[in-house]
């Protein structure tokens, strides 16, 4: 039995599930929309990074993105990252830490950023004092609560002398923070440092409106779910122009963007689309391709059934 992507041409799930990152694979700077949904405010990001390192004194940047679940949170921070880097042309002399929140407190948080600022550190090989390095080993394990701030600033500060010798930058990416005081607590770290803050945090755990109108230096991106615009652009996108899209686009449009589907949900959907249709052609022993064989096709009213049926039932139970 083939894979059901082969009965489309496909030697890959087009529609496969994962992180882009323009930061780290340019070819993922080709995947990435940037006019679906909230992505369209990567090009006032653009604008703002560039204000914030353009100054007479460069200043710091902070960046928060919000969203639901499988809205592309990491792959919008990935873009950000890759934008700030460009900007400042620091080439592959920016060390970014990038770590995930999860269950830790926020201090502990901070304690996996020194240490994954330090690991970076190491790769760009900048000589540092022997006292500016073990102050960097040891903040590793501050738990001091109240100060914890102004000790990581001080750490921060020791590191500029020879990130200038190097021609290097830093850059952080705090992911699934579950408040703002993983916020608060840079602000006041880079308060005097050039560089740039990223984080993510699922939708409802900020109040993203108050923070943009109280935070004019914060840039604030939204992410939500897709209108039936964007559903077609992403399945355009990913399906390619070898052949034509079996699915009546207007009726999965219209369904995704009533149930308010993100676009990782959007790409489920169709996955399982694509999958359960192969999955009845072959029970009646189809052998065929698309397009030549029109039954791999989706008319409104297949696409509908499938949608409200069985499958729905298991988008749901994915979200």
């Amino acid at each position: 039995m083939a894979d059901y992507f082969e009965r489309y041409g496909f030697a890959s799930n087009p529609f496969s599930l994962r992180e882009l990152d323009p930061f780290q694979i340019q070819e993922d700077e080709h995947h990435l929309l940037r006019d679906i949904d909230g992505f369209v405010k990567l090009d006032d990001v653009g604008s703002y990074l560039g204000e914030r390192t353009g100054a007479a004194v460069p200043a710091p940047a902070f960046v928060v993105i919000t969203g639901n679940k499988k809205s592309g949170l990491s792959s919008a921070a990935n873009a950000v990252l890759s934008q700030y880097r460009e900007i400042r042309k620091l080439g592959n002399r920016f060390a970014v830490a990038k770590v995930k929140a999860a269950d830790h407190s926020v201090t502990e948080l901070y304690n996996r950023w020194v240490a994954a600022l330090d690991a970076e550190l190491q790769l760009l090989q900048l000589e540092l004092s022997e006292k500016v390095a073990e102050k960097l080993q040891s903040a590793r394990t501050l738990h001091n609560d109240s100060t914890l701030d102004y000790d990581l600033r001080g750490v921060v500060a020791g590191l500029l002398p020879a990130l200038q010798v190097g021609k290097a930058g830093i850059g952080s990416c705090l992911e699934e923070i579950k408040s703002a005081k993983a916020i608060e607590i840079a602000e006041v770290v880079f308060s005097r440092v050039p560089t740039l803050c990223v984080f993510t945090a699922e939708a409802g755990v900020l109040d993203a409106e108050k923070l943009a109108d109280t935070s004019p230096h914060i840039c604030v991106i939204r992410l939500s779910h897709l209108s039936r615009e964007d559903v077609g652009k992403v399945l355009l996108k990913r399906w390619g122009e070898a052949t034509p899209l079996p699915f009546d686009l207007p009726t999965l449009g219209r369904f995704c963007e009533s149930q308010k589907h993100p676009i990782g949900v959007v790409l489920t959907v169709v996955e399982r689309l694509l999958k359960r249709r192969v999955r009845v052609y072959e029970e009646l022993n189809g052998q065929g391709r698309w397009p030549t064989e029109e039954k791999l096709g989706f008319t409104d009213v297949t696409t509908l059934e499938l949608l409200q049926g069985e499958l729905e039932a298991l988008i749901r139970g994915s979200q």
